[in-house]
């Protein structure tokens, strides 16, 4: 399933807006795309740790090395 949304990266985690449908405890994977780059972030897995209002949380558990370096 293939989702845009809002997010707001970091190494260690991930806030993603309400478009997600997603519930605290799910465990998805993520692939994070800006304008003009050519090799996404891949996110192998985040965990959900919070939705309040508008916000859901993520907490990033596996990165792929060449993300580290994107989302720092």
């Amino acid at each position: 399933m293939s989702h845009e949304v809002d997010v707001d990266p970091s190494l260690h985690g991930v806030r993603v807006g309400p478009e997600a449908s997603i519930k605290p405890g799910d465990q998805i994977s993520l692939t994070l795309r800006l304008p003009n780059d050519t090799v996404p972030a891949a996110i192998a897995l985040a965990v959900v740790r919070l939705t309040k209002g508008l916000v859901n949380g993520l907490a990033i558990k596996r990165l792929a090395q060449l993300s580290r370096k994107w989302l720092t």
